[in-house]
Formats: structure tokens, sequence, C-alpha cells
């Protein structure tokens, strides 16, 4: 308890757990009892507790019912993680994939995504449109089977080894009669 919320085990003895409990997790505390009572366990759960002095932290609990010889039940035994870094970095990586992915939908050139087998992974809209192609046609296609069958539709390819320990080199395009340059790579 100390570790985790502040608390000395002086401060907690004899103290119901709600203390630890924000008042919008009243609910849960009660549904925790309830399956305790009925002597099963609670294998993972994910929640929001308040540390002593008043910070909120989210916590990862596996929560077993305790009983005494005659089969009983007594009590609980918690195991308690703090997972709030985990928990921000996860929210980091949400809203930076979505960032990521409004630039990818958003741009006006076409823009491609290809796994280490340079198959498509996925393609913006602009990509589409420019080779003409439904992004059903475009992605889940090899790079080469959808490059040759865009070269025989009138545009002229560019190769380029930017990735030398690759057999398959990135590619730029441009479409003939439209002036318009881009570029494809795979990572």
């Amino acid at each position: 308890a100390e570790r985790i919320y502040g608390y000395t085990s002086d401060e907690v003895k004899g103290k119901n757990i709600s203390m630890l409990a924000p008042d919008d997790r009243r609910g849960e505390l009660a549904h925790i009892f309830d399956t305790l009572k009925r002597g099963e366990s609670i294998p993972h759960l994910e929640t929001v507790r308040r540390k002593k002095d008043g910070r909120l932290i989210d916590v990862a609990l596996t929560i077993s019912p305790t009983r005494d010889e005659a089969g009983d039940l007594t009590g609980a035994s918690a195991i308690e993680r703090d997972i709030t870094e985990r928990k921000r970095a996860e929210e980091a990586l949400r809203e930076s994939e979505e960032r990521l992915r409004t630039v990818f939908e958003s741009a006006v050139d076409g823009i491609v995504e290809l796994d280490p087998q340079d198959v498509v992974v996925r393609a913006n809209g602009a990509f589409c449109k420019m080779v003409e192609l439904p992004q059903s046609l475009v992605e889940g296609q090899p790079w080469t089977a959808l490059a040759a069958s865009i070269q025989a539709d009138g545009f002229t390819w560019l190769m380029a080894s930017s990735r030398p320990a690759r057999k398959s080199p990135s590619m730029s395009f441009e479409r003939i009669g439209s002036g318009r340059l881009i570029s494809c790579a795979s990572y």
C-alpha cells in the first residue's frame, strides 16, 4: 500500500478498501465484492485508484477470495500494479498513430506503405486516384505486380536503390502527361 498508494500499513489497517476508489468507481467495488462473495476470482482488472495525495493512478488488479479451514469466505487477496506510465505510453502511441493516419489520408501526393515482402499494406486516396485503381485492388498486391500493371498503363518508372540491404528498391514514378512526380518507399 505504501509503495503504490503512499499509505503506511498502520494508516490502512482496518480501513475499508473503498478509501482508494474514486467516487465514479464505487459501483465497480460493489461488483468486485459480489464476485468475491460468489467465491470467484478476478484474474485481471484495469481500473483507477486514488493515492494518499489525491492523485489518480491506473492500476492492474488480480483479486482472489480467501477462505478459512471451514471454507468460509474471510476476505480477499489482491495483487496490484501501477500501470500509469504504460497507459500514458499507450495513449501517446494512439495519438501519434492518429496524426500519422490523418497525414497519410489527407496528403495530396500518392503514398503507399509496403510490408517487408514489398506487398502493399495500404495506399492513400491520392495514390489510388493517380493510378486510377480502387484501394481494394491496390492493397494486398505485391508491389512488383502492381508496378508492372501501372507501367503498362502509361507510367514511367524510375528505379532508385535506396535500400541496399533488401532485394527490392524503392521506386519513383511519374504519370506521363501530368508532370507530377510521386515517390513510393517501403521500410
